[in-house]
């Protein structure tokens, strides 16, 4: 099962110098062995702070310091300094940012003034203190921390690690609710919200007994995953990959992600995805993928959806892996050249949405956030946002987790956490705008608590009150999150009832003529497209071998396979240009020390890769990725870098054989079936290259 690689770097290099003489490999033979060393030099220090090796390029170090004057201010007004940090530490615990929840104001020491000897008409100086200038009392000061931190929008965010994050983020936060969103952009975000709500009214009656997983209760989604590729595509990023589960997910494809409905009616009428002469099984309605070209105010991005198992949460790090891929292959961040000041995460945005019960108990979760800002594995930060509808299938949150809130796993990564009140739009998309400042910001993972409801039980087809009688009693006499954003678009004389009404019959005609298409359309393949074009699917049984290696050559590395190291196996693919990338627990030296594929000083540390340095012809590199002891994630992240491109060689290996049974849900639904199921997951589809283990 394990692909196991042997000897040492010394021999590996006295076995090519061989092979530069033999007449298979005559066009290497002026290779400048001195050169070799300069080339060397250049990608050998992994662990010093101002060099890297292929695929890591280290961060520069962070040298923020407080300014003095706000230190100085803070040492004056030490009382106020306190009870400013306890309204940024403790006043989550008292926002309204449920919408479940009722209207009753809950006290809480922490945020007394009088607990910290002060009163009301105390005079406060603000500067170095808040970012409120008008504010010259306590009175006024605790009116600002409370409009800020214990409204509908809330946060978490003073585990941070550095000062400057935490600094950045009270002064962010204490200006953003106080933003108004232009008329533009309110009207944007209303017919957003009418066309997620007649699609699920459609589908509610045309499809009447198909699960289709509705985003009801949580419609708000939709307005921050606008916001957020029109941010993406105005900062000059290139493409978004987002992974998401079910629910919600047939109103994203169909609407921001412009997902023809046609092929997602005939999926409901139990047709395939695929064109009848491309092979596959498919895959369930809510697995449905996207790859669409989009524009925001003239800026263009890439969007993508990846395909998932119904393994919760199992895509995650997919998406991680096919950002990570796409740096690669367009030469950005750790895979820039070393004058560059490329970042990880300049190229591409992930975008991961996960479901509350799913993000605080399932495992994978963990795996990822642990490999989120290694060397090998990170992508500059991702963006979580936490479809928060209070509820796991019938498990109330009570029952559900240990911790205070399903985002709380964030600590393991001191990302910050903030959080909004799903029935209020506007302040879903103030949180979408600090999110990706953040992230752009400071390249860390960050979380956002959209904290909304579920309109009906797990499925349309289920009860929820027969578990949930109180909550859904509320729920059930609840108006609608777009019909409360729509009346308030009418009271500020932005829309009226015509205006509405013209949206809705526009949208319901579409959605007609789309279905009135189901016995006629035919679903377009697009597996082989990119840098897949030119290939082609595999045939039932292969009658001709083509390895894509010159068969002497071939022969050539069997027939010394016994004395030769099997480094040399990657090097072949190495100098036809192929980048190899080799992932694992200790990979680099290897479990019983029988690869040394890398080598570290002994005096300094620096790890040399002397595969890197084969020849001054060499377009083709190994990234050697020793990872975290993780299974499950770190093959699924494989998979996503190896669905991106055919151009790159991907080998996983287990530590030990019994190692292997940790990764074996992405083995089961990935390795094993993704292509049967998928075909075009990703850019180019999941044929290709794929991890070897």
């Amino acid at each position: 099962m394990v692909l196991s690689f042997s000897s040492s770097v010394a021999v590996m290099h006295h076995i090519w110098k061989m092979a530069c003489c033999s007449s298979r490999l005559g066009r290497y033979q002026q290779v400048v062995w001195s050169q070799q060393l300069t080339q060397l030099q250049q990608r050998r220090h992994y662990h010093a702070e101002e060099r890297g090796v292929y695929g890591y390029k280290p961060s520069p170090p962070n040298s923020y310091q407080v300014c003095e004057e706000a230190l100085a201010s803070r040492a004056r007004q030490a009382a106020v300094f306190r009870l400013v940090e306890a309204y940024r530490t403790h006043a989550h615990k008292v926002a309204t940012f449920n919408p479940l929840a009722g209207r009753e104001v809950r006290e809480l020491p922490e945020l007394e003034p009088a607990r910290y000897g002060l009163s009301d008409g105390d005079p406060v100086s603000p500067e170095g203190l808040v970012s409120a200038p008008g504010v010259s009392t306590v009175g006024q000061l605790v009116e600002h921390l409370k409009t800020a931190y214990c409204g509908r929008l809330s946060a978490q965010f003073t585990h941070c690690a550095t000062a400057e994050e935490q600094e950045w983020l009270a002064e962010r936060l204490e200006t953003v609710v106080s933003e108004s969103l232009s008329s533009a952009e309110r009207l944007r975000i209303g017919e957003q919200l009418i066309h997620s709500q007649v699609l699920d009214k459609f589908l509610s009656v045309k499809f009447a007994t198909v699960k289709r997983y509705g985003g009801e209760g949580a419609e708000a989604t939709s307005a921050f995953l606008g916001q957020l590729l029109a941010l993406a595509a105005a900062a000059g990023l290139r493409e978004v990959v987002m992974a998401m589960a079910h629910r919600g997910r047939l109103n994203l494809l169909t609407g921001l992600l412009q997902y023809p409905p046609v092929q997602m009616f005939q999926k409901m009428r139990g047709m395939r995805e695929f064109p009848d002469d491309v092979k596959g099984i498919g895959d369930v309605l809510s697995h449905l993928n996207s790859n669409v070209d989009l524009e925001f105010d003239g800026h263009k991005i890439h969007a993508v959806l990846l395909s998932n198992p119904s393994h919760l949460e199992a895509v995650n790090p997919v998406a991680m892996g096919r950002v990570r891929a796409r740096e690669q292959t367009a030469g950005y961040g750790d895979y820039s050249s070393p004058t560059s000041r490329s970042e990880p995460g300049d190229h591409g945005l992930c975008v991961q949405i996960h479901g509350d019960a799913a993000l605080s108990a399932q495992g994978i979760i963990q795996e990822s956030l642990a490999i989120s800002n290694l060397p090998h594995s990170r992508v500059g930060g991702s963006i979580h946002l936490a479809i928060n509808n209070q509820v796991g299938y019938t498990t109330p949150e009570a029952r559900g987790r240990s911790s205070s809130y399903c985002t709380d796993v964030a600590k393991l990564v001191d990302a910050p956490v903030i959080r909004a009140n799903g029935d209020f739009p506007e302040d879903v998309v103030r949180a979408c705008r600090v999110a990706f400042e953040y992230r752009q910001r400071f390249r860390r993972d960050v979380f956002v608590d959209l904290v909304c409801f579920r309109r009906w039980g797990h499925n349309e087809l289920d009860d929820p009150t027969l578990t949930n009688p109180s909550m859904y009693r509320n729920i059930n006499t609840r108006v609608s999150v777009p019909d409360r954003f729509v009346d308030a678009l009418l009271e500020d004389d932005l829309l009226t009832m015509k205006d509405v009404e013209r949206i809705q019959d526009q949208r319901y005609s579409w959605l007609n003529q789309q279905l009135a298409q189901v016995d006629s359309h035919v679903p377009k393949a697009n597996h082989l497209e990119g840098g897949w074009r030119g290939m082609q699917q595999a045939p039932s049984a292969v009658t001709t071998w083509d390895t894509g290696v010159d068969p002497q050559l071939l022969k050539y590395i069997g027939g010394r396979s016994v004395e030769w190291p099997s480094n040399f196996v990657v090097s072949v693919f190495q100098l036809k240009g192929t980048h190899v990338r080799l992932c694992g627990q200790d990979v680099g030296r290897g479990t019983f020390s029988q690869r040394h594929v890398m080598l570290v000083d002994q005096a300094t540390d620096h790890v040399h890769v002397p595969l890197n340095s084969l020849t001054d012809e060499q377009t083709g590199f190994i990234e050697v990725a020793n990872s975290a002891l993780t299974e499950e994630a770190m093959l699924a992240f494989e998979y996503g870098v190896s669905i991106e491109s055919p151009n790159r060689l991907c080998i996983w290996e287990a530590q030990f054989g019994d190692f292997f049974n940790g990764a074996q849900i992405p083995i089961d639904t990935m390795f094993a079936s993704g292509e049967g199921e998928w075909r075009g997951q990703g850019r180019g589809g999941g044929e290709g290259s794929r991890p070897q283990w």
